[in-house]
Order: structure tokens, then C-alpha cells, then sequence
């Protein structure tokens, strides 16, 4: 896995468009536990408009380790196309 943040890319402060386009022009996921993600990506759905996958993390109590297992049982079952337009929800 090669992680990064929004503080590594120099994105700090970015509207969460432009992270999301960052992250589908870098063929990246997002993982987020802000869920105004989500309602970008409802709009963007209607819109008909692909967008990085959204791995969404409310991380109630779950550590980061069960997270990243479900983040790679996710990658094992579909290639990046195939995630683009979805949110998952861990």
C-alpha cells in the first residue's frame, strides 16, 4: 500500500472536490471518516460523474488494522475501474 495525506500532497485546506478529483487523476481511494464525502459523492452519482473510490471510516472503535483488511479485501475482489463511483462503507 502506498499511503499518503492531504498534509503530504500539500492539500490542506482543498475543498473536497478537488481531493476527490486528486485522488481519481492519481487512481488513489479516499479514506475519510467526514461525511460530507458522502453527499458528494451522491451528487456526483446523479450527476453521472466518476469519482475515487470513497472508503468511508466512522471509526467507532475500530482500529486501524481491521480497516485496512477491509480496504484490501475490497481491492482483491475489483480493479480500481471497477471501484471507481462507489463508497464503501467500513
Amino acid at each position: 500500500m502506498d499511503i499518503v495525506t492531504v498534509q503530504e500532497r500539500g492539500m490542506a485546506g482543498e475543498h473536497d472536490p478537488a481531493l476527490l478529483a486528486s485522488a481519481l487523476g492519481e487512481e488513489r481511494v479516499m479514506l475519510t471518516n467526514d461525511s460530507d464525502f458522502l453527499a458528494l459523492a451522491a451528487i456526483l452519482a446523479i450527476r453521472q460523474e466518476r469519482f475515487a473510490p470513497i472508503f468511508f471510516w466512522p471509526q467507532r472503535g475500530r482500529r486501524i488494522g481491521e480497516t485496512v483488511r477491509a480496504i484490501l479485501r475490497e481491492a482483491r475482489t475489483r480493479d480500481y475501474a471497477a471501484a471507481c463511483s462507489r463508497v464503501f462503507y467500513l
